[in-house]
């Protein structure tokens, strides 16, 4: 039962990943043709800084959800670097909101599989 639920949410976190990775990718493309054009649209100060930030926390995001789905644990740290800079631009709700969400998303199948192999020794391993 618990190994079915573990695969089954870990299959779900994958997908969410690989979306993540997709859309991430495609917005770090993007946002140097688009993301000018959205700045005066909206009367804001364009820096070509602050739009390579933007593509760099768009592809860390995009190569923390790829190590997601390779299992490894530090790429979900990169998938929160948008949770840190909301919370740091002054926006600590959505930040917390987005946080949450990642949570939820990509570190409750480790939760499962850790809780699992306490719950579950290997056979024939060191006692």
């Amino acid at each position: 039962m618990m190994l079915a639920l573990t695969a089954m949410w870990f299959k779900l976190a994958d997908i969410l990943a690989r979306l993540l990775a997709t859309f991430a990718l495609v917005g770090a493309a993007a946002y140097p043709f688009i993301g000018p054009a959205y700045l005066r649209m909206a009367q804001q100060p364009t820096s070509g800084l602050a739009i390579a930030g933007t593509c760099a926390l768009w592809l860390a995001v995009a190569a923390g959800a790829f190590a997601f789905t390779r299992r490894r644990m530090a790429g979900i740290f990169l998938v929160l670097l948008p949770a840190a800079a909301l919370a740091i631009s002054g926006q600590p709700l959505a930040g917390l909101l987005v946080a949450s969400g990642v949570v939820v998303a990509f570190w409750t199948p480790f939760l499962l599989a850790l809780i699992q192999a306490r719950r579950d020794p290997s056979p024939g391993g060191a006692a």
